[in-house]
């Protein structure tokens, strides 16, 4: 009887009607940063960050249930609001600018520095778990960002760095629930990837250095 449950299950999931379901990819901060320092980063900082490599149309289908189904992911704008407030928190003062500044003109812009965060690459996936009344979402995200620090004197600091995310959810009777696991998945990564560079930013000597006008 268990078993005719599952096959009418996947027989159900597999051959609704396909939809397009876009979740909503929360934005998510790194906070608990370790730091060789205790004390923020000092000065006035210009930040810019571009997430346009967060995108896709269609995340991978890593089953045949829910296959006829799409899932695009848009994490742009939670990697970029989720890199600013990851920053803001690291530094004494911090501005977001549109475009980067050269170095040259740092200082005339009232600027210690910049920093720039950018993503480079995205794999994710998506499947699902057959369960016994309905089944369960699984997402995979891997990402990958650069970040340069900048100063008057040029470039303290390029750096990439790669991290991942998973989650699961219920699929939901339309397999909607799929979308959740990718949005959970994509925040975790964004969350992951920041504390790293935002490590790597706050115990820099280098960074240090030159906000206090020396580079070592």
């Amino acid at each position: 009887m268990k078993n005719s449950t599952i096959v009418v299950l996947l027989l159900a999931l597999a051959t609704v009607s396909a939809c397009t379901h876009a979740g909503s990819v929360k934005v998510k901060a790194a906070y608990d940063i370790y730091s060789n320092y205790e004390d923020k980063v000092p000065g006035r900082w210009a930040f810019s960050s571009n997430g346009s490599d967060f995108v896709t149309d269609d995340v991978e289908m890593d089953s045949f249930i829910c296959s006829a189904h799409s899932y695009p992911l848009d994490a742009k704008q939670a990697f970029e609001t989720s890199a600013l407030q990851t920053f803001t928190n690291l530094v004494e003062e911090i501005d977001l600018v549109k475009n980067p500044i050269s170095a040259a003109k740092l200082t005339a812009s009232g600027f210690k520095g910049q920093v720039i965060v950018n993503s480079k690459d995205m794999k994710a996936d998506i499947g699902f778990i057959p369960g016994f009344f309905m089944a369960t979402a699984k997402s995979n995200v891997d990402l990958t960002a650069t970040m340069q620090v900048i100063g008057p004197s040029g470039q303290l600091m390029g750096t990439t760095t790669s991290d991942h995310g998973k989650a699961k959810s219920p699929a939901g009777l339309a397999c909607e629930g799929g979308a959740d696991a990718i949005s959970d998945a994509s925040s975790e990564a964004i969350q992951r990837i920041l504390g790293r560079l935002g490590e790597r930013f706050s115990s820099s000597d280098r960074v240090r250095f030159s906000s206090s006008g020396r580079v070592r």
